[in-house]
């Protein structure tokens, strides 16, 4: 008897279980919330697209407030920002002595230095060097000669950012500074005299000239550290193209401090 009692309790058991498998395999799983009820995934208790899209933001956002000093990776974002210090190269690509129909023997090369007072204006200071040679010019007695002409400058360099769409910061200012050339003159005459040649024709072995120019340019972001540069200006070339590096951020923006 106490037997076929356990016997009975067995299947009733068996029997339940089977049940309970059945009907759950036959509700689809995206009726189940979180706490296991039956919530709809239309049903408006249940997390909609607006706040996954909500909760995605936030997340992007935490995101780039973590400081970037330890990341191995780190998706483009804007450098732009007040109390930042960059550094900048440049290369011509259209040197401005072209126009004299000279031969470039070391293309225009640029350095630079901004500091970002806010994230609309900076202060810079650049300098530049090139080398080019004149071409032939033939001289009253008919003497052919030639000038190679080392060039350099230095400037401070005020500018205006836009930086409103993100990762792209388009600027403008001008420059004022200094222009230092140094003319070595060379001719096929052996016996000629270079110095008498330049006091007849008026040229000055050196010269010192005051440098003010307008200039435009935009800068791309690449990485945390990197942009890539376009600049149009009438200094040492008519467009220039280059990187800069942000090498010092201001901590309180959660930036990055080399």
């Amino acid at each position: 008897m106490k037997a076929k009692f356990i016997s009975s309790a067995l299947v009733v058991l068996f029997t339940a279980t089977s049940f309970y498998t059945t009907m759950a395999n036959a509700i689809p799983a995206e009726t189940f919330g979180r706490a296991g009820s039956t919530l709809s995934a239309t049903d408006p208790g249940g997390p909609g697209k607006k706040a996954k899209r909500k909760a995605k933001k936030a997340q992007k956002g935490k995101h780039k407030k973590i400081s970037r000093k330890y990341c191995m990776y780190c998706p483009p974002t804007r450098l732009f920002e007040k109390g930042q210090w960059d550094a900048s190269v440049g290369a011509g690509v259209i040197p401005t002595y072209l126009m004299d129909k000279a031969t470039v023997l070391l293309p225009p090369v640029s350095l630079g230095v901004d500091y970002r007072f806010s994230e609309k204006f900076s202060l810079g200071a650049a300098a530049g060097h090139s080398v080019s040679e004149s071409r032939p010019i033939t001289t009253p007695d008919g003497i052919v000669a030639q000038w190679t002409n080392r060039h350099y400058t230095v400037g401070l360099r005020p500018g205006i950012h836009i930086t409103r769409k993100e990762n792209w910061d388009f600027y403008g200012g001008f420059s004022v500074g200094v222009n230092f050339s140094h003319l070595d003159g060379k001719t096929d005459f052996e016996q000629a005299d270079m110095k008498e040649i330049e006091i007849h024709m008026g040229i000055h072995e050196q010269t010192i000239s005051p440098s003010f120019y307008g200039f435009t340019g935009l800068r791309y972001v690449v990485s945390p550290k990197w942009t890539l540069n376009g600049e149009v200006g009438f200094g040492i070339s008519i467009f220039t193209v280059g990187c800069t590096y942000l090498f010092h951020r201001n901590e309180k923006t959660n930036g990055v401090t080399l």
